[in-house]
């Protein structure tokens, strides 16, 4: 087979000549497994493979060939070749085309424009400098809206028929006045009018004279900011006019529309580029800066329902061309409201007519050669249901708890703050992703760095979701912390509507109701690097966390106060693995990885309950994992080890010997595995009671868990329950011994170990960053072999281990 070359590969159609060498006849594409599509040209009339997708289909050993006469030839791994028949072709050509026109509402057009001008590039970050008007339209009513369809069996389908019938005139309205859809925050729209100078483009193709601008003839050029302007005072106008009071036709719930409009220098962000647990596409966020967000983050709220204000910057350039309305009076000097356009000079099909005869953002839109791109910006499983042609499939109300999180410190319009967004989103990504949940918004208010986080969205979904939410906070606050920023957070769990919000040409996948709107107050009135909670997340946390009650506050929205709650991480427990009176503390106690024993048992309960399981585990001598035990510990049951085996006799120990080639004889590894349920940890329990009972070895004892936020546990858990069996024995011995765990380390280590000991403190207090956690593990793995070197010279040790992967799809 021909070398593939650094450039892209070139596209052969059918209907194209042949290419000219070899090497290009036998480029070679290949079948991706998980999107179902293959190699395609470089325009929509093709079928392609997706360059994140190579490997999967490489590891398949599935190729695809494009002969010179145009027919595809597809190779599988013993090298036999099959021709793809023509509607084989014909269906991944029209998928294909389907699958690109949904995806392409996912992506402003502004973001297109970018990739084809070199802004997409990995290194990159400002993708776009520009200037032109900003519109922020803040919806009213879908809250109530929700609230009602949440209890209806069909509520999904009602709200996404509502959400299509307001957004889908709205959207086209905006598209026809040249408007791009940079944003959904929720039920409202961030808006962006470019400043373009249609004069310097020249007469539109197929135009006959040259359509000023502002779309009147006989009056001068107002310039592309003012035109701008002028095309999104228009739109708003406009907009109120048809959509103010839209019915719903649910329980007379009405819709309304407020909005701020204002102007300046725009600068759009690319920021994110890390790869969710779910997919292999890396997920990216787009996202817009600078003055203007600051002027209609003033504007929006000034304006009441049915209403539009725009700012002093945005007044100035449009002061001549629309009349005002001074039916009342703003509190922010400056401020005005928009009441209709002077159409004695403007009007809307004139407006409207010359932004669309110069509109030219078709000539740099994402072909399917490009759909790799569109893919960062679009979940998975929502990209997987497009595939299918079942989008409507992802609208749903379910069960999610959701983070908002504020961060300010940082001018994200420089590049400095640029650069600290970019820092942000990444490590935010990471610590979501590592406890699987979702980021679905990144955006910039007047506040500062908005990020919307969910947990409980397909196909992550777990029953510890509100527990793995608040421990991202906790993470995500760490974060902050590191790179000088202020964080705020909110956490709420409910039942909201998540699906996609938006028209068949402008959409994204979000989550709206009741539930996130708390959020977002929460966020709003907690302190600095504070977390606040609500009760429903609060009576769903495992024991890793306990909660602190604040007083109740007021929020929008609520007539009753809302209780709240400020959340902590459980410290570790005062003793680990053997305690000086002898009892071995398993880590599992503290800790264990049910979720049903999380929220239902306290650490007692589940050592009561660990007992009769070993009790309940011996009850069953003929069961190939009980006879494989009682074999390499040459005797039964003992019924001593533990209180509730009553009808378990008691080993006289003169009766039984260690039989050869056990690993408790001569020393050794025994591994305990198998499916979840059947009784491993019990096994290991009893075991550690035998040895150290009958054969005078002491436990040393660790755990991995279930979260990946702290790999460095292992670790920790074996070096504290080393050092408790050093106690153990300075107690036997009546000898005094460090209570404090650091100190005794710091007592026992060797001088050339002694250089570890911050990472060990730093372990200890659980401050470790998620890029020291894997170093620090291996740092305190090798502290614990050089103690138990010094162990085995006075006593038999053995040491258990539970490598568990639990409920995370990550492997460990």
């Amino acid at each position: 087979m021909g070398n593939r070359t650094s450039r892209p590969d070139r596209v052969v159609h059918p209907e194209e000549d042949a290419p000219s060498s070899d090497s290009e006849v036998r480029a070679r594409r290949r079948l991706s497994t998980e999107a179902g599509s293959i190699p395609t040209p470089r325009d929509a009339g093709g079928i392609r493979a997706s360059r994140g997708h190579r490997n999967m289909a490489n590891n398949a050993g599935t190729r695809l060939h494009v002969l010179p006469t145009g027919e595809y030839m597809l190779e599988d791994e013993k090298a036999g070749c099959k021709q793809l028949s023509d509607s084989v072709v014909n269906w991944f050509t029209k998928r294909n085309r389907d699958t690109l026109q949904v995806c392409l509402a996912f992506v402003p057009w502004i973001v297109q424009q970018a990739y084809f001008d070199g802004g997409l590039d990995q290194e990159k970050i400002v993708v776009h400098r520009g200037s032109g008007a900003l519109v922020f339209a803040d919806t009213s009513g879908f809250t109530a809206l929700t609230e009602r369809l949440a209890r209806r069996s069909n509520g999904a389908e009602l709200l996404s028929d509502c959400l299509i019938a307001f957004f889908t005139p709205l959207i086209n309205l905006i598209n026809a006045y040249r408007g791009d859809v940079i944003k959904f925050s929720g039920d409202a729209l961030t808006i962006y009018f470019p400043a373009v100078d249609d004069e310097a483009q020249g007469r539109p193709r197929h135009s006959k004279m040259r359509l000023p601008p502002h779309g009147s003839f006989g009056l001068p050029d107002l310039g592309p900011m003012a035109t701008a302007v002028l095309r999104a005072s228009a739109c708003c106008i406009e907009i109120q006019k048809r959509l103010h009071m839209f019915n719903t036709n649910i329980d007379g719930v009405q819709l309304c529309l407020h909005i701020g409009i204002g102007c300046g220098q725009v600068t759009i962000l690319h920021v994110g580029g890390v790869i969710p647990p779910e997919t292999h596409v890396p997920r990216s966020e787009y996202l817009v800066a600078g003055p203007p967000l600051q002027q209609v983050s003033i504007a929006e709220p000034l304006a009441q329902n049915g209403e539009i204000c725009l700012s002093p910057e945005a007044w100035d350039h449009v002061s001549n061309c629309v009349i005002e309305d001074t039916s009342r009076k703003l509190d922010v000097l400056g401020f005005r409201l928009l009441l209709r356009l002077d159409e004695r000079q403007y009007t809307f099909p004139t407006i409207k007519f010359s932004a669309m005869e110069n509109d030219r953002r078709h000539e740099k839109q994402f072909r399917l050669s490009e759909l790799d791109v569109i893919r960062r910006y679009i979940p998975s499983p929502v990209f997987k249901q497009i595939q299918g042609g079942t989008l409507t499939y992802v609208n749903e109300m379910r069960q999610i708890s959701t983070i908002f999180i504020s961060g300010s410190g940082v001018d994200a319009s420089t590049d400095k703050g640029a650069c600290v967004a970019q820092e942000l989103m990444a490590s935010v990504q990471k610590v979501c992703y590592r406890n699987e949940g979702t980021l679905n918004k990144f955006v910039i208010d007047d506040k500062g760095m908005l990020l919307l986080l969910v947990f409980g969205l397909p196909p992550l979904v777990h029953t510890d979701d509100p527990t793995r939410a608040v421990l991202t906070c906790l993470e995500t606050a760490q974060v902050f912390e590191r790179l000088r920023l202020d964080g705020r957070f909110g956490v709420t769990t409910g039942r909201a509507y998540c699906g996609v919000c938006g028209s068949a040409s402008r959409m994204e996948y979000t989550v709206l109701g009741d539930p996130v709107n708390l959020s977002a107050r929460l966020m709003g009135n907690a302190p600095q690097d504070g977390i606040l909670i609500d009760d429903a997340t609060k009576q769903l946390l495992s024991r890793e966390l306990y909660c602190v009650a604040l007083p109740p506050i007021k929020v929008k929205g609520k007539e009753q106060p809302i209780a709240i709650f400020h959340p902590f991480k459980q410290p570790e427990p005062n003793q680990m693995g053997l305690s000086v009176d002898g009892q071995i503390i398993f880590p599992w106690y503290h800790r264990p990885l049910s979720m049903s024993q999380q929220l239902a048992e306290t650490e007692e309960q589940s050592r009561d309950k660990s007992r009769v399981n070993v009790d309940q585990l011996f009850d069953l001598p003929n069961w190939e994992g009980v006879v494989n035990v009682q074999r390499l510990l040459g005797s039964p049951p003992d019924g001593s080890l533990n209180g509730t085996m009553s009808d378990t006799p008691v080993i006289d120990a003169r009766t039984w010997r260690l039989p050869p080639g056990s690993p408790f004889a001569n020393g050794g590894v025994l591994f305990l595995e198998g499916p979840t349920g059947t009784g491993k940890i019990e096994f290991a329990e009893y075991v550690a009671s035998h040895a150290k009972e009958h054969l005078g070895m002491l436990p040393v004892v660790g755990s991995m868990g279930t979260r990946l936020s702290d790999l460095e546990r292992l670790g920790v858990e074996l070096l504290r329950s080393t050092l408790s069996v050093f106690r153990y024995l300075a107690s036997s011995s009546n000898i005094e011994f460090p209570a404090d765990d650091f100190q005794a380390a710091e007592h026992l280590l060797p001088n050339q170990y002694m250089i570890h000991m911050p990472v060990v403190q730093q372990a200890f207090q659980g401050r470790l960053n998620e890029e020291d956690s894997e170093r620090a593990l291996f740092t305190l793995v090798e502290v614990v072999v050089s103690l138990l070197d010094i162990l085995r010279q006075q006593t038999s040790i053995f040491v258990i281990m539970l490598l568990e992967q639990g409920t995370s799809i990550f492997p460990k």
